[in-house]
């Protein structure tokens, strides 16, 4: 080895050494020594191959900036898997993000029709030890010590620092100068913390994140990658992610701790979910652009984006990901206890707790811990019930070494789901996946929503006829008992005053529930697409968001103007049972088994000699891609129905 290698290695061992004495144990993740020597040894060894990481490294000799010279080289040391999609890639992106946020369209799906969804666009990554320039890491590091002079900034220990402030990139999105960019941008907002004296840093985040729900756009299933920060700022609007990194880096900037933290799956529902965390002696979590409150998403695991690299060795977990590290145990408010289960056989392979994702997918949550055949998982959330099982992989192949079993969160006990191999049951079916916060949303919008008639077309003279209370899932034609003959007829909304439906069909005594387009009409002319509300399309929608607004039907000159019922579906997701759509039924016996597919006569479907006991899926053969797992019992009620978990 060459003594200019000798140097650096013993540096980095000097710098090391001096970084841990220095940092102080406060939620944070310990850098240990040997571990860091290992994986960085080989980086350190290549950096003569790097004139840019090399400058940046020796930029800072001076005593004054020792400091200074220890952030670079932790920067520099869990370099080597960062990466981003290139400028081209990113450019293409940045087209999509600007057509969405300047577009006057009211709607996703409207969004989809007018431009190519999904979008088809460069995904080329480029390392950011091939990339970054001496020049950014050094605004970068410069930039963040001012940061940390702020007072709110003031308690955070230097790992903590290094961890959630200082790293030039969030996750993997485009590189940009981000840093300069939002540092500068926040000045005025700096100037009114200083001058009002506030340096509580959960204060200092509400503030931020107030500013940011005034400024972001929220597009729900318009799944794109992020742009580099400083375009997704120029045209905030999209899902989640993009919002949480935006305000990451805005909170970074100005020398706010904040860390990405995640569940890979609900513990009870369909997906995953991010959201920020204030890194702090008592940490707060919160969904970042959204009313400021504390974070109330559930998982069985709980895990962190790091910037430090974690060596491990094969884990197939969340944790595979070397910057991800298990932060379960930070959320003691979920009821965070051990797992300790026997196995009935011996098993000679690693083995491993997963849940069920969305359709068929199994989502790893964590290693086992083997003895003989008793298997421990240690930090496991008991806050709901859960669906687990055990298992291991066979390549690719997830493979279950027991049936699943649940977990009580009351109890901590667990029962297993052994489908029965004697008693069978027929069921009735509603729905594929549940009701989801959004689709909740549009059935909330019908409760209080009247039902009534008029003699005169603008209803100046009116009675009601039927008030709903609240929306009718499973069953959306609503008999009416009139004993009156009205000219005009009018679905009125509650006082949110929005019009959001996929069907509204008024129906008379002996006619069909096709209606003729032209006896429809609405309050206020403006809005469009009206005849989606009679078209037998439940995927189709109308909205309106006029608190005026309201939609009638002209029976004056019809010979029957007694209405017979009303039907009604309101604007969805498709999960429920679509009449003439096919479905196939699976259970769950160490893998999915099919019980036969039918095609839908009605909102509902029967499915016979189904196993009791049994962990069951539904697919839409037809269309539609959402599928939850949910089991067939008596909850909370005499007649047995679905419960999703």
């Amino acid at each position: 080895m060459s003594k200019g290698k000798k140097n650096i290695i013993y540096l980095f061992l000097y710098i090391t050494v001096s970084l841990l004495i220095s940092c102080k144990k406060h939620n944070s993740v310990t850098i240990n020594l040997k571990n860091e020597l290992e994986k960085n040894k080989t980086l350190l060894e290549r950096v003569d191959q790097y004139p840019e990481l090399k400058a940046a490294l020796n930029h800072y000799s001076d005593p004054k900036d020792s400091l200074k010279r220890k952030a670079m080289h932790f920067l520099i040391a869990n370099l080597d898997n960062k990466k981003g999609l290139t400028k081209i890639a990113d450019n293409e992106i940045v087209s999509i993000y600007k057509k969405m946020y300047i577009s006057s369209m009211s709607d996703t799906f409207d969004f989809r029709k007018k431009y190519q969804y999904p979008p088809v666009f460069n995904t080329t990554e480029i390392s950011d030890s091939d990339l970054i320039k001496a020049k950014d890491l050094i605004e970068n590091v410069d930039l963040a010590f001012e940061a940390y002079k702020f007072p709110w900034a003031k308690k955070v220990p230097f790992n903590d620092f290094c961890q959630y402030i200082l790293p030039h990139r969030i996750l993997g999105e485009p590189f940009s100068n981000w840093r300069a960019f939002f540092f500068h941008k926040n000045k005025s907002l700096v100037k009114y913390l200083l001058k009002n004296k506030i340096e509580d840093p959960e204060v200092v985040c509400r503030i931020l994140n107030d500013s940011l729900i005034k400024q972001f756009k929220f597009y729900s299933k318009l799944e794109l990658p992020c742009p580099n920060l400083i375009s997704l700022d120029k045209n905030p609007i999209g899902l989640c992610m993009p919002r949480y990194l935006l305000y990451t880096a805005l909170a970074r900037s100005i020398g706010l701790p904040v860390a990405l933290d995640f569940i890979p799956q609900f513990g009870n529902f369909g997906g995953s979910h991010y959201w920020v965390t204030l890194i702090q002696k008592k940490n707060f979590s919160f969904n970042a652009g959204e009313k400021w409150e504390p974070c109330l998403f559930r998982g069985v695991k709980y895990f962190r984006h790091v910037y430090t690299n974690n060596l491990r060795g094969s884990d197939k977990s969340p944790l595979e990901n070397p910057n991800v590290i298990d932060v379960t145990k930070q959320y003691q408010e979920r009821k965070i206890g051990n797992l300790k289960l026997e196995l009935n056989t011996t098993v000679s392979k690693d083995l491993y707790l997963f849940t069920f994702g969305m359709s068929k997918e199994f989502v790893c949550l964590q290693k086992a811990e083997i003895h003989h055949k008793k298997i421990f998982f240690n930090d496991i959330s008991y806050f709901d019930d859960s669906i687990l099982f055990i298992g291991y992989y066979k390549g690719a192949e997830i493979i279950p070494v027991e049936n699943p079993f649940k977990i009580h969160n009351w109890t901590r006990e667990i029962s297993y789901m052994f489908p029965s191999k004697s008693f069978v049951q027929t069921i009735r079916l509603f729905r594929k996946f549940p009701i989801s916060f959004e689709e909740g949303n549009f059935y909330k919008e019908v409760a209080g929503a009247k039902i009534q008639g008029s003699n005169f077309k603008n209803f100046k003279d009116k009675k009601d006829i039927f008030t709903f209370k609240d929306y009718p899932q499973n069953d959306n034609k609503v008999k009416l008992n009139s004993q009156y003959d009205f000219n005009y007829y009018r679905y009125l909304p509650n006082e949110s005053g929005q019009v959001n439906l996929a069907e509204l069909q008024f129906i008379f005594d002996n006619e069909k529930d096709q209606l003729n387009e032209s006896k429809y009409y609405q309050f206020d002319p403006k809005f469009k697409n009206i005849s989606n509300l009679f078209d037998n399309d439940s995927r189709t929608y109308y909205f309106s968001s006029s608190k005026e607004n309201w939609i009638g039907i002209d029976r004056s000159q019809s010979k029957i103007k007694k209405i017979k019922a009303i039907k009604i579906v309101a604007r969805n997701t498709y999960n429920f049972i679509e009449k003439n759509n096919t479905y196939e039924l699976f259970y769950f016996d160490f893998g999915w088994k099919s019980l036969g597919a039918k095609k839908a006569k009605d909102s509902f479907i029967n499915f016979q000699n189904v196993p009791a006991n049994s962990v069951l899926l539904l697919k839409n053969l037809s269309e539609g891609y959402q599928e939850r797992i949910f089991t067939y019992e008596i909850y909370n009620t005499v007649t047995p129905k679905q419960v999703f978990w």
